[in-house]
């Protein structure tokens, strides 16, 4: 690892670190009261759950009130892919486990590749890329992963699905682009539709945010990150993305379903109920109430 990546890596352990304990100080606070503190504070705005309006608002109710236990294996890292296959067979591929670990230090990194992701079960942002074992960095490595493994992620945001996933660290095959640089394009469903693409590129080191409907049109807002100055395209596979986001979504209210394409092949990326925690930044802010009206919480 470059020295700019690990500062970059402690900063962000330190950061999560101490939200984390934050967030156990207040495990205790009911969830809804505790979404409404964390609601006001992050948005801006009054969370209203009995009758809720607005895309982050509706997100917060559905985190609540839809817990069916299959919720658990789709955001499951390594659970998930049994679910995908049940789905969608063997058309869409899924990236190779490696291994499957309960500590950091079960992991023979002697057994893996030259290059290969160590990421966790159970959370979302823990993951380690190696792309070349002499430059690896394990003390990091284990810092960041030996960290989260002992965490409970469900606490942080309350996203309920998260709470009895297993913790466990898994080791997955390294997948890359001809560019070097993988691009992921996330799916909106809404009640099991694909109606929204969202396409978070790099360039220049420099991180942007593009949100697309179905058709591939670019939409006019923003949340996190600007546009791109040079509006990226869509994957060459995007019906085959729509269709198999499709198939994921099946009897859910909001879903994003994450993919990767690589030549010419799609990926399986990861299952999200939640986007941004339900705490996305829209801009103008009238787009937070126009995504909300796509979910229909009473399903």
């Amino acid at each position: 690892m470059k020295i700019e990546k690990i500062n970059k890596l402690k900063k962000r352990l330190v950061k999560d670190g101490n939200m984390l304990r934050i967030y156990r100080f207040f495990r205790f606070i009911p969830d809804s009261i505790y979404l409404k503190l964390m609601f006001r504070l992050r948005m801006g705005y009054s969370l209203d759950l009995k009758h809720p309006r607005t895309f982050n608002q509706k997100l917060q109710y559905l985190k609540l009130h839809d817990r069916r236990p299959l919720y658990t294996q789709m955001v499951d890292k390594l659970a998930v892919n049994d679910y995908v296959r049940e789905r969608c067979g063997n058309d869409l591929s899924l990236i190779n486990v490696l291994g499957v670990y309960d500590d950091f230090d079960e992991i023979d990194f002697n057994s893996l590749p030259e290059k290969f992701v160590l990421k966790c079960t159970h959370n979302s942002g823990a993951v380690v890329i190696c792309r070349n074992k002499a430059d690896f960095n394990r003390d990091e490595a284990k810092s960041i992963l030996g960290f989260a493994v002992k965490h409970n992620f469900y606490y942080a945001m309350r996203e309920w699905p998260y709470k009895n996933v297993p913790p466990k660290i898994i080791a997955e095959e390294y997948i890359e682009s001809d560019s070097g640089f993988l691009q992921d394009y996330k799916i909106f469903t809404f009640g099991g539709k694909a109606e929204m693409i969202y396409i978070r590129s790099c360039q220049d080191g420099v991180f942007y945010g593009d949100y697309f409907d179905k058709n591939g049109e670019l939409l006019d807002f923003t949340a996190d990150y600007p546009h791109s100055p040079v509006t990226p395209g869509m994957p060459e596979n995007l019906d085959k993305m729509l269709r198999f986001a499709e198939l994921l979504s099946e009897g859910t209210p909001e879903l994003r379903v994450d993919f990767y394409e690589v030549r010419g092949r799609v990926y399986f990326g990861e299952l999200t109920f939640y986007h941004d925690g339900g705490f996305a930044p829209f801009e103008p802010r009238e787009w937070d109430e126009k995504l909300g009206n796509l979910i229909d919480i009473g399903r």
